[in-house]
């Protein structure tokens, strides 16, 4: 590459930091466990008629009216593809998008891509891979200490299985789904906090009820008021055998009891096997007497669509929530609509909140006001993907997640591919997605984690490891490489035309004069293909490119 404007690279790091509340006191253990139905506010005339915004104008009306600037058409079709399936929407669906009545183009959409299962179950495996830690390969699969849980996951993605069935067949486990309470079997000597029990009782507390126990599993908590026995407790439902507490790492000499962290649901009875305590642990978790089982999810969806939980950190479901009436009700739709998350997911993005313009992240303040999305990074996945997408050349990986485990079975890509090829609905040919690709520099740098912890939130803070990779990554070197050949007969015959395609694909819209002008410059005359390489890199190096808007 060569000719690269410096504005141009430093504009690209100069992206919004996560935001994160100030500390606050901690509610108690029973903070939100019970369900509460809200009385959705009165429709006012000229007021939104859906209750998401109802709700939230009635919350800002008594604190601070924020009146929300919309999003345009294009806007918003760029964001909810990349927000639902991860992908960039390619002209021919911007097109047909526009092509729609005005009145109803953007639910059509929304219905389109929610309806596009394959998609769906591609992008949204980002999400579940990072919270329920599943990883392709890397530590304790050659020697059977872990286990994978993709085919299973996919599947049930891509069958929009119920989120109350999803979560109770991870914690009572079915065919293919018992990774995720099996943890990791470390080698060596590891901490007593790290035995497979302890990992699955914090792996549960953790996704599905907003709940640390990780300080709660060496001693009482200092951040919270879950103790040591609580964290046993819960850990002992996964042993087979009587589980010792151990205090900072030294035998207590006392013998753990069973129960679950919310006593007040039920009891679990610890002569019954640990098949059947999982099966009841599982039925609490689920039940509807445990609000804070769907105030977790619906509390984690908002936060991944709008850049900002109602509830932040989004780990701790103890604090108060900015907008209790609004997750409590998003919490008793997602339950009244069969726990169906595409209709939690609908129900967001039709608002006008989440169709209104983004904003920047603020800076820690003590009082969070809502006044719009916040701008957000494209996940490392959706970075690739659109890479893929704007040069034309899709990254055949040489590593799938077909490695064989410690069992010495295969990986779980061709149960994938039965379950794409049994979808005679959709006859879009299969994209390997950066989903299903083990992990290289570049996803690294941007921000894919090993999946060794749980991860409910990617750090967005840009990093000079970033900077290496964009600058001077082989990855991405090679796909400039690929595009450049891909898309240089064309330029050579019609470079306005060429540019006018890479901006519909890129950012949904066409160049700009001014951009037009720049680029033709930095293409060079005569055109090659390194030019064209500079002008491929620069457009993916653009701020409007690589955000969220």
């Amino acid at each position: 590459m060569n000719h690269v404007p410096p504005l141009l690279l430093a504009l690209a790091f100069l992206l919004p930091p996560a935001s994160t509340l100030p500390a606050a006191p901690l509610r108690s253990r029973t903070a939100n466990l019970a369900p509460r139905r809200p009385t959705l506010p009165p429709l006012r005339p000229g007021g939104p008629s859906h209750p998401v915004d109802r709700l939230i104008i009635a919350h800002t009306r008594s604190t601070s009216p924020t009146v929300l600037q919309p999003l345009t058409d294009l806007a918003f079709a760029r964001r909810v593809h990349l927000d639902l399936v991860g992908l960039l929407p390619t002209p021919s669906q911007t097109a047909r998008f526009l092509s729609d009545p005005p009145a109803t183009r953007r639910d059509l959409l929304i219905t389109r891509l929610l309806e596009d299962r394959q998609g769906y179950a591609a992008h949204w495996m980002v999400f579940w891979n990072d919270c329920l830690r599943n990883a392709y390969r890397g530590t304790g699969f050659i020697d059977d200490g872990r286990r994978q849980i993709s085919g299973w996951l996919y599947r049930s993605l891509y069958e929009n299985t119920p989120y109350d069935q999803f979560a109770h067949q991870l914690i009572s486990p079915v065919n293919g789904s018992g990774g995720f309470i099996r943890g990791i079997k470390w080698r060596g000597v590891v901490n007593a906090s790290q035995q497979r029990e302890i990992q699955a009782a914090q792996s549960v507390s953790q996704v599905f009820l907003g709940t640390n126990l990780k300080c709660a599993s060496c001693h009482d908590s200092f951040i919270n008021d879950w103790t040591l026995d609580d964290a046993y407790a819960l850990a002992a439902v996964f042993s087979e055998r009587p589980l010792e507490l151990h205090r900072c790492n030294k035998p207590t000499g006392r013998t753990a009891r069973i129960g679950f962290l919310f006593p007040s649901l039920g009891t679990i009875t610890a002569t019954r096997s640990r098949t059947e305590r999982l099966r009841r642990l599982a039925d609490l978790l689920v039940s509807r007497k445990n609000g804070r089982f769907t105030r977790t999810i619906v509390n984690r969806l908002w936060a991944t669509l709008l850049g900002h939980g109602l509830v932040e950190p989004v780990d701790e479901m103890e604090r108060p929530a900015w907008n209790p009436d609004l997750l409590d009700w998003l919490a008793e739709d997602l339950a009244d609509n069969g726990f169906n998350l595409k209709h939690t997911l609908r129900t967001i993005c039709q608002s006008r909140a989440y169709q209104s313009q983004a904003i920047p992240a603020p800076r820690k303040s003590k009082t969070y006001l809502f006044e719009g999305p916040y701008v957000r990074r494209m996940t490392a996945e959706q970075f690739v993907d659109a890479v893929a997408a704007l040069t034309g050349s899709p990254l055949v990986p040489d590593k799938l997640m077909a490695k064989r485990d410690g069992r010495g079975q295969g990986g779980q890509l061709p149960r994938l591919q039965a379950v794409v090829d049994a979808d005679k609905l959709n006859s879009r040919p299969l994209l390997i997605r950066a989903a299903f690709v083990m992990p290289d520099p570049l996803q690294r740098a941007l921000g894919r984690p090993n999946r060794e912890q749980i991860v409910t939130r990617r750090d967005s803070l840009a990093t000079m490891l970033q900077a290496m990779e964009l600058t001077n990554g082989s990855s991405l070197n090679k796909a400039l490489q690929h595009g450049a050949a891909h898309w240089l007969p064309t330029a050579k015959k019609d470079l306005n035309l060429t540019l006018d395609r890479l901006f519909q694909t890129g950012f949904s819209r066409s160049p700009t004069r001014s951009e037009t002008q720049q680029l033709t410059e930095l293409a060079g005359n005569p055109l090659t293909a390194e030019g064209l390489q500079d002008v491929l890199w620069t457009l993916l190096m653009h701020p409007d490119f690589q955000l969220i808007h």
